[in-house]
This record gives C-alpha cells, sequence and structure tokens, in this order.
C-alpha cells in the first residue's frame, strides 16, 4: 500500500515538474534574431549590417539586453577554419582563435524598452573596413532580463552569427540559435 503511494507521489511530482517547464516556456520572450550585411560602396570598405529582432513568443520581451559583435580574422590559409562561435565574453575570447583587433561587444537597440508578441524591430550600423585580407565575423546575442515572478533565472541567451569577406556575398547563420 505504501509502495503504490509513494509512486502515485512521484508521478505527480514528475507531472508538476513538467506542467511547470511547459507553462515557463509558453511566457518565456523568444526572439527571432537575423544579421543582413551588405557592401555599400564598389571598393567594400562600408559594410551595412542589419540587425533585426522578431518576437515569435506569446509575451512581450521586457528590456532585452542586445550586443553586436564584430570580430575580425585573418583569411586562414592552408586548410584552416574559423569557429562557428562569435566570443561575447573576455574569458571565452582568450580562448578562442586570435583575432585582428580585440573588440568589446556593442550594445544596440538600447532605446528599446520591451518588444510586444508579433512585433519587428531592425536597425542598421556602418562598420569601416580598411584591410584587404579580413573575414569579419558578425554576432548578435539577446539576454532577456529574468521575469520576477518566475524566480531568479530566465530564459537563456539567444545567438546568431554571420560571416563575410570581400570576395563573396555574406553567408548568414541560421535565423535563431540558443544557447
Amino acid at each position: 500500500m505504501s509502495a503504490t503511494r509513494d509512486v502515485v507521489a512521484i508521478l505527480a511530482i514528475a507531472l508538476g515538474a513538467w506542467f511547470s517547464v511547459r507553462v515557463f516556456l509558453r511566457f518565456s520572450p523568444l526572439l527571432a534574431l537575423r544579421i543582413s550585411p551588405r557592401w555599400v560602396d564598389e571598393d567594400k570598405t562600408l559594410l551595412l549590417i542589419g540587425l533585426e529582432l522578431r518576437n515569435q513568443s506569446r509575451v512581450r520581451a521586457d528590456r532585452p539586453e542586445v550586443f553586436l559583435q564584430v570580430v575580425e580574422h585573418a583569411i586562414p590559409t592552408g586548410g584552416g577554419s574559423i569557429s562557428e562561435w562569435v566570443a561575447f565574453d573576455e574569458e571565452t575570447r582568450e580562448r578562442d582563435a586570435p583575432v585582428l583587433d580585440p573588440r568589446e561587444p556593442v550594445r544596440v537597440f538600447e532605446g528599446t524598452d520591451r518588444i510586444y508578441p508579433g512585433e519587428v524591430i531592425a536597425i542598421e550600423r556602418l562598420h569601416h573596413c580598411p584591410q584587404e585580407e579580413v573575414v569579419f565575423h558578425l554576432g548578435l546575442q539577446v539576454r532577456h532580463e529574468p521575469r520576477r515572478r518566475f524566480g531568479l533565472w530566465g530564459p537563456p541567451p539567444q545567438t546568431t552569427t554571420c560571416i563575410v569577406t570581400r570576395c563573396h556575398a555574406p553567408t548568414v547563420g541560421g535565423i535563431s540559435s540558443v544557447g
């Protein structure tokens, strides 16, 4: 009799936990991120970086912190490659491949207080690119403020990346990747 009661209690706790996670995810903001770079001059020294946020959730996103990271790499030779990740913190930047001009991420969309469901917000930034043999690795990251009613933790940061070279059209990363 007590074993049956224990099994029922365990199942009730597991079902409650599953239901709680489902409710939390329904009330967590989910944004689609897009980077749309294009060269605006014939010499390819001015890169116009289009940034777009689209709220795909059922709730508004309050005070999202959005960062743009532009990393300049030397063109890999001899079969080398560039990481698919763009480092947004100093510790990760030190572990990654060396960059030509290490910079801190720039906060963008600072005037955005909230993004309502279905709303799209877009901006453009102009980046000067004087070097010839450089690969530009762009990263866009959104960090959400934890909601007070759900405790101290919130949804994980969302990130998307894009690689731009002078000789090819920009290759745009996925619409959004979480993590």
